[in-house]
């Protein structure tokens, strides 16, 4: 499996992080660009193994649709910013194939459906046969999920929704809500798989954890002076990534500037921790 797999980022891993950086040098998205597709594409690895370990067998072909669905279902972002973006990452990626790989038009109707409606929750409940744990559908949006976990997760959810136009009151319960959903289609797919499912809890919890806390925040002014550590965080990604476009490791790397804050510092180290762990290396962290 793992022979298999590195054949085939071999083949595909260069062509699709450099067709993603192409797609997103004119939109300063660094929580969904190619960085996050990359960090997507470990996950789903993770989980390869796993179901490998259980009986499940990939095909070389299987593998290259999983990695081309990874790098394209939220390269539509580089277009639009809203919850559609799914349809146009499809769109993308049909003219990439039938510009650079017309024979693979014709083979790849599960892995386009898999792309255009991977941030649908509701999707699989809308079909008339539930995909298994197997579909690319299922795996790019376990993988996805994860990547919506920890301060990652945070980092993610703040600017997204901040460019949404959601405002500081609503994202709380906003992101909340929308972690509860992708915990729970995480754990009803892949719950099972207790080495992935523990770590996943305790980075979800962390992502959960975060939002309550910048709620209570908002909400009581007190609490904000004595514990305040959430809402630093949101003003320094909102100004210092959205706003001023600074790399996300440098910013992280530099929080004591911005902040004197335990929590932010903690928050911080975390982050950084979590872009530089394992093999996620990218121009942004490392620079």
């Amino acid at each position: 499996m793992e022979k298999l797999i590195r054949k085939v980022e071999t083949e595909w891993l260069n062509i699709l992080y450099e067709y993603n950086h192409s797609a997103f040098s004119s939109k300063w998205l660094p929580s969904h660009d190619q960085t996050h597709h990359h960090r997507v594409w470990i996950y789903v690895k993770e989980i390869l193994y796993e179901l490998y370990l259980q009986g499940y067998e990939f095909s070389e072909h299987r593998l290259g649709q999983m990695m081309i669905a990874v790098f394209f279902h939220d390269i539509g972002l580089s277009v639009t910013v809203g919850e559609n973006h799914g349809r146009m990452s499809r769109v993308l990626c049909e003219r990439f194939l039938r510009e650079r790989y017309p024979g693979m038009m014709a083979s790849n109707t599960e892995m386009l459906e898999a792309i255009e409606h991977h941030d649908d929750k509701m999707h699989v409940r809308k079909q008339s046969v539930n995909p298994g744990k197997s579909s690319i559908y299922s795996i790019l949006t376990a993988g996805d999920d994860m990547d919506a976990f920890g301060a990652i997760g945070v980092f993610r959810y703040l600017e997204i929704y901040l460019l949404r136009g959601i405002s500081h009151a609503e994202l709380p319960d906003r992101v909340i809500s929308n972690l509860d959903t992708r915990f729970h289609h995480f754990d009803e797919k892949f719950g099972g798989l207790e080495r992935l499912k523990k770590n996943q809890e305790e980075k979800a919890r962390y992502t959960r954890d975060f939002f309550i806390r910048l709620k209570k925040e908002q909400a009581d002014e007190h609490y904000a002076k004595t514990e305040h550590g959430a809402i630093p965080v949101m003003n320094i990604i909102e100004r210092r990534i959205l706003k001023d476009k600074k790399d996300p490791g440098l910013v992280a790397r530099e929080a004591g500037k911005y902040s004197d804050s335990k929590f932010s510092k903690s928050f911080f180290t975390r982050f950084l921790n979590e872009l530089v762990s394992g093999n996620t290396m990218s121009e942004y962290y490392f620079t």
